[in-house]
């Protein structure tokens, strides 16, 4: 699996390091399930679950000093009563941040990809989230954290034609992103045989709201 850059837009260089920490630790698991499962097909996996668990596993096989509380389907509760599951809460005990985290996995039209999903869907989309997120926000809201929202953002699109593969990989790799984003996308090989899209990659967006305290 190759990856690409990761393109970033944030004002806040600890934020950015955490996100790329992230995405760097979900690379390196998905290149293990690769390697490790060769007999599974691809699309049988890339769904929002395994995909988030995926990144959880990696942030916690590159987490050596134990440093990060990671809690998949986080049961949220105010005034005693259940309100939700955030799909991922990360706590780094020693600097006393809160992380926040929806996933989604976008069936995007083929051949568009995220850019194109992003332009239509994606306010409309985010809207949503953000006020589920701040409500469970609101309900472990410590005066002695920092919080942050963020939402990922899974994506798959493939492509017939390898002229269409490398146009796609320029547009993504010179769009101007929101504020906020994190953007970066992995080259998964396909067999040469296969009768359908022999080019695909997995794309992979983080928007994080500002820092709340």
């Amino acid at each position: 699996m190759v990856s690409s850059k990761i393109l970033h837009k944030h004002s806040d260089d600890t934020l950015k390091q955490r996100i790329e920490s992230w995405i760097t630790a979900f690379a390196y698991e998905c290149g293990l399930f690769e390697k490790s499962n060769v007999w599974e097909e691809f699309w049988h996996t890339y769904k929002e679950e395994p995909l988030l668990t995926m990144m959880a596993t990696g942030i916690s096989r590159f987490d050596q000093d134990g440093s990060i509380s990671i809690v998949r389907e986080f049961p949220v509760y105010q005034n005693k009563k259940h309100i939700g599951r955030c799909d991922l809460f990360l706590n780094y005990n020693d600097n006393k941040e809160h992380y926040y985290i929806e996933a989604k996995y976008v069936k995007a039209t083929w051949e568009t990809g995220f850019i194109e999903w992003a332009g239509k869907e994606n306010e409309k989309y985010l809207a949503e989230v953000r006020s589920q997120l701040y409500k469970y926000q609101e309900a472990y809201c410590n005066s002695n954290s920092l919080v942050f929202n963020c939402i990922v953002i899974f994506n798959l699109v493939g492509f017939k034609k390898k002229e269409d593969f490398d146009k796609y990989l320029i547009k993504a790799n010179s769009q101007s992103y929101p504020n906020g984003y994190s953007y970066a996308y992995f080259h998964i090989d396909k067999p040469e045989e296969s009768k359908y899209r022999k080019y695909y990659l997995l794309e992979l967006a983080v928007i994080a709201d500002s820092m709340i305290s």
